[in-house]
């Protein structure tokens, strides 16, 4: 820069200047407004029935319980549910709601007393005071059950049987408020003090002052750390402990109500005008009031809930749930200078600086909002869109409208505004560690670095963010997406990098080992600048609740995001590239919308949000201590409730119910899952697993309701769990429910033996009924085919009989003649009387052929007569005499196949031939015998001789022989030779006669 231009740059040339103001000392007062407390208000507008909220209880489930003047409302964290007169209350006021320890909920109304179920809110049973009094309180002891507190100052104690009301305490002793603790009943009786119940009495604990005698008692309480009795009176509280009272009075002039004990020496007060935080030994209080974020409406009750909430009943506003150390809310009504906090900073002393878009600038000093007086920026109009503070603790102010300002020892000077080419409105400010500083602006970017400012060329585009890649090279964020400039040039190129190209960057910040870059449109990319193409993109498919980015803060694993809808923490698995999102929500709902660079970690180490709503103050070591809790709200077939659905429980061996056994045709169920957690109600998902379906629990879901269509026939466990979707994840109880699908009556065990039985016993039939056929069959072919080979063996009979028998006749005719004509001794005769013998065989064997064929002679009893026959002519011309039993008639019942009766006649002629040849015998005998053998018949046929006999062993083995055992082979027998005693031979035949088809 010139030294023209550096004299341009002197306080005396400020005041001659048109755009720029004098520069002014700052004057800092602090002001009575302080922060607000992140209470959340549920009124009729969220579903409570009505806003005048009498008493509220917590069940043993985890449901709010509220009474009202208009009825009974449960809260599960998500939705109201409520029960009044036209649901079947008594009456519309609801006095009070008490649930026991056997989760009935009962309810006082009118003069009725009447008890609910807790998971469907069906009103069970009633009792009716026939209009003597009506409930005031309930409470429940160890020892002797629920007891009640009516408006006649009577305490009581309630048969549960019959709902009998049975006194506890005189009529004329008026009991104003009483406490339960382990042992016994604590009462505050009017004009009297403070009494015990031993289990048969009343035993006085303390007495009353008589200048106190009239002193009423609203509330008594076991304080949770000494075991004493706290009781809250008008003005004061009193504790009672050793039977020694300490009294402690309020600070302020407005009557108490109830109380809760915060910790030893701290308490939330009820009044009926808002409610108080008093430390009754430091006598330090506060007001919680509208101011606060509470109502300024009297405080009927305050409980806590076991996730760390109070929750407030008030009288016309509903219910109020604040959490401790939580949120804090700095706004317009706090001193602000405005709602629309569009940059934060802080200093070296933890002061913390907001920028509005109203009314310019407020500093914010140890929680305490300081209202800066002769300060340019307080006059309307004056619009702050960015804030920094640089390395020697000056803050510098970017407009719209008016350009660079920067505040220095207290005063604020107008800078850059003298150049035409300098931008009116910024966007962002960035100082560099060469001191360089940085501004972005709707032309592009300038660069001023010791009194010297550069427009960088190449970005002709909106920008909106720099930040510092290495100590020579900037990332600019742009309206069509991220730009690099070397810091030692004035010119700047585009980078490609794949989920921002083209999209609006608004935010970059550096991430563990990547580049967060936030965009209007496309979430989150992180870009692992050592891998150039490497980018992973959280949106709102990744549970985001906005893909439009205002703003980014790395913490340690964690990104913190502000978006169009509230803020978000984000942490990155890299192993598995994916994200866990938790959205921090203002109040019970999304949002407010963050704006652009408005948020910073303090000393702290609490997160500060600009918003459109104020400064949002986040605690993120806040947890939630406690996990979810889930019930089976219902379960439905084939969408009807269970409850409606004749089903049937199945026994064990014990006689105990094992569990849901449903039909058959019960196989579509809907499970109804119920979360309950007061704090994230919205934020609750379900996993569920089926045993016998699933092979694992499901991914995370937001849905409560679970279907399973079609289920088959089995065993099965559903198994569910309530999961609150925040880092580290909270996780309820397993819930499981045992059921089981009965088979149809086709995929019963004994049904199936009894088909298969039935396939097999029809199987068997139709193969017998086939293997019958193919008999029939069989046998119907065996008969043509016997027929076709008994006309074949009468046509081979007559045939043999006509043509061979003749033709053996003649020959034996002729030989007779040759013979008549040779001499009586010559040699030619004996060859003659060979041929004539040899002529004589070979008719003979023809006859015994054309006999077998013969289609008339298949009887056993005409085969053996065969035999004898050719016994007969065989030895008719020998020496040898033959003998043959006689045959039994039932042979000529018996027919055997033609085989059998040919091989049978083959064997007996063989055997006789022997005989006549061999044996020297003279005489030879046939038997004959039919024995049975197993349900067989066997023929046995013995030939015997009275020869010279012969041992098998010395005889050498013929043709004959070995014909003759081949063919017993044949017809299923066997032939044994023996020597007869005392002389001769017995050839045995034994064979199986089998039965012609």
């Amino acid at each position: 820069m010139s030294n023209h231009l550096k004299n341009i740059f002197t306080p005396k040339n400020f005041i001659s200047i048109r755009y720029l103001l004098l520069a002014i000392c700052l004057v800092i007062t602090t002001t009575s407004n302080a922060q607000k407390y992140d209470f959340v208000n549920f009124g009729i507008e969220q579903g409570l029935v009505q806003s005048q909220a009498n008493n509220l209880v917590i069940d043993k489930n985890g449901f709010l319980w509220v009474s009202t003047q208009g009825g009974v409302s449960r809260f599960d964290g998500k939705e109201f549910k409520n029960i009044n007169y036209s649901k079947g209350l008594a009456h519309s006021f609801a006095e009070h709601v008490f649930a026991d320890s056997k989760s009935n909920i009962w309810i006082a109304s009118g003069n009725a007393l009447q008890i609910c179920n807790n998971k469907t809110m069906h009103l069970l049973s009633a009792k009716y005071t026939e209009n003597k009094f009506s409930i005031l309180r309930i409470g429940e002891t160890a020892h002797m059950g629920m007891i009640a507190l009516a408006n006649d100052y009577r305490l009581y104690r309630i048969d549960t049987l019959n709902y009998d009301f049975e006194p506890l305490s005189q009529e004329k002793e008026r009991v104003m408020t009483f406490c339960i603790d382990s042992n016994s009943i604590h009462t505050a009786i009017y004009k009297k003090g403070l009494y015990y119940w031993n289990g048969r009495e009343w035993i006085q604990e303390w007495m009353f002052p008589q200048k106190d005698s009239a002193t009423r008692i609203s509330q008594l309480l076991i304080d949770k750390y000494d075991n004493g009795i706290v009781a809250i009176a008008m003005n004061r509280i009193m504790k009672l402990k050793d039977g020694h009272i300490t009294d402690t009075y309020f600070p302020e002039h407005v009557p108490m109500i109830c109380a809760y004990q915060f910790d030893p020496t701290t308490f939330f007060i009820g009044t009926f005008k808002g409610a108080y935080k008093w430390n009754i030994v430091t006598n330090e209080i506060e007001f919680l009031g509208l101011e606060k974020g509470l109502s300024d409406n009297a405080i009927n009750q305050i409980i806590d809930d076991k996730e760390g909430n109070l929750w407030f009943a008030t009288d016309g506003n509903g219910v109020y749930r604040y959490r401790p150390n939580s949120n804090i809310i700095y706004d317009a009504s706090s001193g602000l200078s405005g709602n629309v906090i569009m940059a934060i900073v802080q200093d070296n002393k933890s002061n913390i600086y907001a920028g509005s878009l109203e009314h310019g600038l407020t500093m914010i000093q140890h929680g305490k909002v300081v209202k800066m007086t002769t300060n340019p920026f307080t006059k309307a109009g004056i619009k702050i869109n960015a804030l920094t503070m640089d390395y020697d603790q000056n803050l510098w102010i970017g407009t719209i409208g008016i350009g660079l300002w920067k505040m220095k020892d207290k005063q604020i000077l107008n800078v850059g505004n003298k150049f035409y080419s300098f931008p009116k409105s910024i966007t962002s400010i960035y100082q560099h560690t060469d001191s360089s500083l940085w501004i972005t602006s709707p032309r592009g970017v300038h660069k001023m670095y010791k009194d010297k400012i550069t427009f960088i060329k190449g970005i002709k585009r909106s920008c909106f963010t720099v930040f510092p890649l290495n100590k020579d090279s900037l990332l600019l964020g742009t309206t069509q997406g991220i730009s690099v400039v070397d810091i030692h040039s004035d010119s700047a190129v585009n980078l490609n990098i794949p989920g921002v190209n083209n999209f609006l960057v608004g935010s970059i910040e550096k991430f563990n080992s990547y580049v967060a870059i936030g965009t209007s449109e496309n979430g989150i990319t992180l870009w692992d600048f050592n891998h150039e193409l490497k980018t992973y993109v959280c949106n709102e498919s990744s549970g985001l609740s906005s893909s439009m980015i205002f703003s980014l803060m790395p913490d340690g694993n964690d990104l913190y995001a502000g978006t169009i809808n509230g803020l978000n923490r984000i942490n990155f698995d890299s192993v598995t590239h994916t994200f866990r999102v938790r959205h921090l929500k203002a109040g019970n709902q999304l949002g407010p919308e963050c704006n652009q660079h408005a948020i910073l970690k303090d000393a702290g180490d609490k997160i500060w949000v600009g918003t459109t709503k104020g400064i949002y103050v986040y605690n993120p070591h806040l947890s939630t201590v406690s996990p979810p809790n889930i019930l089976m709200n219902s379960i439905d077939i084939f969408s009807s409730p269970l409850d409606s659905i004749p089903i049937k429980n199945s026994r064990n061996e014990m006689g105990k119910s094992s569990g849901l056994h449903l039909g058959p045709g019960q196989n579509h169920l809907t499970f109804k899952l119920q979360g309950i957690h007061l704090s994230a109600g919205e934020d609750i998902l379900y996993q569920y697993y089926l045993s016998g379906a699933d092979n694992n629990f499901s991914e995370p879901q937001k849905s409560s309701s679970i279907i399973y269509p079609n289920l088959a026939p089995g065993q099965y466990t559903f198994k569910a769990k309530a999961i609150l979707g925040i880092d580290p994840s909270l996780t309820s109880d397993v819930l499981s429910y045992a059921f089981e699908i009965d088979p149809p009556i086709y995929q019963k065990t004994w049904f199936r033996i009894c088909i298969v039985l039935a396939l097999v016993l029809l199987g068997s039939i139709i193969q017998r009924y086939r293997m019958y056929l193919k008999t029939k069959q069989l046998k119907l072919m065996e008969v043509v085919r016997k027929q076709e080979q008994i006309k074949i063996q009468q046509r081979t009979s007559e045939d043999l009989h006509d043509d061979l028998g003749n033709k053996i006749t003649r020959l034996s005719l002729l030989t007779d003649i040759l013979q008549t004509k040779l001499a009586p001794n010559d040699d030619q005769q004996k060859i003659v009387n060979q041929i004539k013998e040899n002529i004589q065989g070979l008719y003979m064997g023809t006859k015994d052929i054309i006999w077998a064929l013969a289609p008339n002679n298949h009887t056993l009893y005409d085969t053996i007569g065969r035999i004898q026959n050719f016994a007969t002519e065989l030895l008719n011309e020998s020496d040898i005499e033959f003998y043959s039993e006689k045959m039994d008639e039932p042979l000529q019942r018996i027919s055997p196949p033609f085989d059998y009766s040919r091989n049978l006649i083959m064997i007996c002629k063989e055997a006789l031939h022997n005989v006549l040849k061999h044996s020297q015998a003279s005489c030879v005998t046939i038997q004959y015998e039919i024995k049975d053998y197993q349900q067989e018949k066997h023929l046995q046929v013995k030939i015997l001789d009275n020869g010279m006999g012969f041992n098998m062993n010395e005889v050498k083995k013929g043709n004959g022989l070995e014909n003759m055992q081949k063919r017993a082979v044949r017809i299923q027998g066997r032939i044994s030779i023996i020597r007869n005693q005392p002389q001769g031979t017995i050839i045995i035949l034994d064979s199986k006669i089998p039965q012609s088809a």
